[in-house]
């Protein structure tokens, strides 16, 4: 008999046509089998089709471990990628922090930005690639920014009219000024040879993102505590407060990788949502999909990535929900999306509760406008900063404000650094309510953690040395850049957090919590 080998993957139509000519071919080759017989056509297709059909019924244990090995992967790639990059002692030194009107500030300071030239860069000029991708540049800055010598290729000065060509290695080296998050302190719950777990406070991106490097929590860990080289195995929001967990090993990184690609990770969220929410376990599946990817919003679409959270509300005073949130997935923005879905956003989510979203605010999916209409309306409400007085530059031009120019400038506050080169960090100006007295069911809020303390780092309490207040003559200015002429107004509590807290993260043998959140803190805790 012809000996045919046939992948368990060729299902389709046209597979099954290659493997039928493949099999012409062998046969007019004149090979035969054992037993000396040619087959026919018919017969070869009759081959075919059983040996499809016996591939299709893979034995489930097979497909099982299968698929166990390609999470196995994903974890594995994943747990690579979760390495941080090695914070050097040089980094630490580019700049220093104070802290003024319960803010975290850094004072300015020169970074390098590197990126070797893009495909579709090739053939274009240098100063029309600026103008064209980064959002901060047109034609005429750039030009001065080449003639400054602050835009170089390969290391070397170049001209404006520089035509970009494969392998081209782009430097430009700005005046760096970070956007301040609040002062207050990190809380660190467990710190041992495998973890180490914080309670993030809200404002605070976990990783370098857009305008915000040494005011992100790994350069706040290097900096203070001295934590250099940590992974992470899950991330949040900026405007997210709670629990983080970081690995301080490869193995101990893989092994949690893979709980979550398997599921095995029980996640929990408490958040505060506008109106009556349900009483009773309430589960939500929407698909999410991208509404753009530039500007990181999500939306609810059924040709999105499969998405489930289950909701519960705990308290409730008519008005106003405290709700408990289990996401099954891991979407980005899911709890923020699927509670817009239902009709109870989160009450102070600078992104998801707005009227730019349609007459129902995007309940059920209904926003009555087209992907590209609901895009403009949302960049005209949140293209105004709040942490901005334009002034007169030199020349007397009004300079553009801040969300206008920023590199890649996203909506959302999304914290990945291979996503954001920049986020848009206001809101919608509105007042948020003020958090009022709730009754809650407090048997499940009960804080909890199954790994050891060190008990030298429960909480970390900034010295004096820490906390230490301006210094003008560190405030350094440069001519060519433009923030320096442009005067920053400190952001209002309310632009700093959003009422949305990781309570609980609990996997095979470990569980971690935090306490209450600040904004529920005073909150008489009684059943419902």
């Amino acid at each position: 008999m012809i000996k045919l080998i046939f992948s368990y993957h060729l299902f389709n139509r046209a597979s099954y046509f290659s493997c039928v000519r493949s099999s012409f071919a062998v046969m007019s080759a004149g090979v035969v089998g054992d037993n000396e017989t040619k087959l026919s056509k018919r017969a070869i297709k009759r081959l075919c089709r059983r040996r499809l059909h016996e591939a299709a019924k893979l034995d489930e244990n097979e497909r099982k471990l299968a698929k166990e090995k390609k999470q196995q992967r994903k974890a594995d790639k994943a747990a690579l990628h979760g390495q941080e990059e090695l914070i050097l002692s040089s980094f630490l030194a580019e700049t220093e922090y104070y802290f003024e009107n319960g803010l975290r500030k850094v004072y300015p300071y020169y970074y390098s930005f590197t990126a070797y030239a893009k495909g579709r860069w090739y053939g274009s000029r240098l100063v029309d690639v600026f103008a064209k991708e980064f959002q901060n540049y047109t034609i005429e800055s750039c030009t001065r920014a080449v003639e400054a010598g602050t835009i170089q290729v390969n290391g070397k000065p170049t001209c404006a009219n520089h035509i970009i060509k494969n392998g081209d290695f782009i430097l430009n080296k700005v005046h760096r000024h970070e956007l301040p998050v609040t002062a207050d302190p990190l809380m660190i719950l467990v710190n041992n040879e495998e973890y180490l777990v914080i309670d993030k406070p809200a404002s605070i991106p976990i990783h370098p993102c857009g305008r915000y490097r040494h005011n992100s929590l790994i350069y706040i860990l290097a900096k203070e505590h001295g934590f250099c080289n940590l992974r992470t195995i899950h991330r949040l929001d900026r405007l997210t407060s709670g629990l983080v967990i970081f690995c301080k090993s490869e193995a101990k990184t893989r092994e949690m990788m893979r709980s979550i690609a398997k599921r095995n990770v029980e996640k929990e969220y408490l958040c505060q949502v506008e109106g009556q929410f349900p009483s009773g376990v309430i589960e939500c599946d929407q698909p999410i999909l991208a509404l753009s990817q530039k500007y990181g919003v999500y939306k609810t679409d059924r040709n999105g990535k499969p998405s489930r959270t289950t909701f519960e509300r705990i308290g409730c005073d008519g008005t106003i929900s405290v709700v408990k949130c289990k996401p099954v997935t891991g979407r980005t923005h899911q709890i923020r999306v699927h509670l817009q879905y239902l009709g109870f956003p989160i009450i102070n989510d600078p992104l998801y509760r707005g009227p730019e979203w349609g007459p129902h605010r995007g309940k059920g999916g209904d926003f009555g406008k087209t992907d590209e209409e609901l895009i403009q309306d949302l960049m005209k409400v949140h293209s105004s900063s709040l942490y901005l007085d334009v002034q007169e530059d030199r020349d007397g031009d009004m300079l553009k404000s801040e969300s206008s120019y920023n590199f890649d400038s996203k909506i959302s506050d999304v914290t990945d650094s291979s996503k954001c080169l920049e986020t848009l960090q206001q809101g919608i100006d509105e007042e948020c309510p003020q958090t009022k007295r709730l009754k809650f069911n407090s048997e499940s809020l009960e804080p909890s953690c199954s790994v050891a303390t060190s008990g030298t780092d429960a909480v970390h309490e900034p010295n004096d040395a820490v906390m230490s207040k301006l210094d003008p003559s560190k405030l350094t200015t440069d001519e060519n850049c433009r923030e320096c002429k442009l005067k920053y107004q400190d952001p209002r509590p309310e632009n700093l957090v959003m009422y949305l807290h990781a309570f609980r993260y609990k996997g095979p043998g470990w569980e971690f919590s935090t306490m209450l959140p600040k904004w529920a803190t005073d909150i008489q805790m009684q059943k419902e």
